[in-house]
C-alpha cells in the first residue's frame, strides 16, 4: 500500500511473513506506505522463482537466434503463459 492505495493483490500469510521475510506482521498492519515483497522485488516465493527463470531461459533462447512465436507454441509454454 502507498497511500492507502492498493498496489497489487498478492497475498502473504502472517507466518511467511515472519519466519521467511522476517517482518513485524503487527508493525507493518498500521502502516499505509508499507510494500509487500513483491513490490519490493524480494519475493522468493515458487511462482516468483520459477517466473524469473522462465524469463531468464527466454531471454537466452532469444539471444542465441529463437523465435518467441515458436516458443509460445510449445505445450509446456502454453500452459505457463495462461497461468501468469
Amino acid at each position: 500500500m502507498i497511500g492507502g492505495q492498493l498496489l497489487c493483490l498478492k497475498k502473504y500469510c502472517n507466518s511467511c511473513l515472519t519466519k521467511i521475510y522476517d517482518l513485524n506482521v503487527e508493525e507493518i498492519k498500521g502502516k499505509d506506505d508499507w510494500l509487500c515483497p513483491y513490490c519490493q522485488g524480494v519475493c522468493f516465493c515458487v511462482r516468483c522463482v520459477r517466473h524469473d527463470k522462465l524469463n531468464k531461459y527466454t531471454n537466452m533462447y532469444l539471444v542465441f537466434g529463437g523465435n518467441i512465436d515458436d516458443l509460445k507454441r510449445n505445450e509446456f509454454s502454453h500452459i505457463y503463459y495462461s497461468n501468469i
